[in-house]
């Protein structure tokens, strides 16, 4: 099992954050009444970058949940007291 530095798990977890908050900014902009104004071409490439979004966030969720279970004492192969 691979194990991460304090600083890579970090990195994943600032990731993370960096996409939330884009991913908040690209869904304020469709709703500021400017998106209804685009073609219609162009409000679906919004709309997929913003499903592509949504699914690297869910990945890098579910990688930051693992860095936590790679932290039990069974997976580090430590007995249970």
């Amino acid at each position: 099992m691979a194990q991460y530095t304090r600083n890579e798990r970090q990195a994943v977890i600032d990731e993370k954050a960096d996409i939330d908050s884009r991913l908040s900014q690209l869904n304020k902009y469709k709703y500021r009444g400017v998106f209804e104004n685009l073609s219609y071409d162009e409000q679906e490439r919004l709309n997929t970058q913003g499903h592509f979004m949504c699914a690297y966030s869910a990945i890098l969720g579910a990688r930051i949940e693992a860095f936590q279970l790679i932290d039990t004492p069974k997976a580090r192969g430590e007995p249970n007291d």
